[in-house]
């Protein structure tokens, strides 16, 4: 489809594929970020997670699990320690896994 912007379809692409995975209001800001990203979502069912972050070259420099999880979920990614520049944060689920690019200044 059209979008206005680029923000409309990703907002629109993104509700799509977590809807199918037992995953609502996935919210990930700021982004752009100094240091602290916050990330947050509705687990539908008890699922198993797992949040990492890597780096461009594809290190793992972060991860977090969880086990049957429900419910709201929030954390905070901490990247002060870290150079500027692009990251990429993966959520994976008992059924998907989903990607966004984090951006730190």
């Amino acid at each position: 489809g059209q979008y206005s912007s680029l923000s409309a379809c990703e907002t629109e692409c993104v509700n799509v594929s977590i809807n199918n995975i037992g995953l609502r209001n996935l919210k990930v800001y700021p982004n752009p970020s100094a240091n602290i990203f916050n990330i947050e979502f509705i687990s539908e069912s008890n699922q198993n997670f797992k949040l990492r972050v890597f780096n461009l070259v594809g290190e793992e420099i972060i991860s977090k699990y969880l086990v049957q999880f429900s419910g709201e979920y929030a954390t905070q990614i901490n990247l002060e320690n870290n150079s500027k520049g692009i990251y990429f944060l993966e959520i994976q689920t008992t059924r998907s896994i989903i990607k966004k690019k984090l951006i730190l200044q």
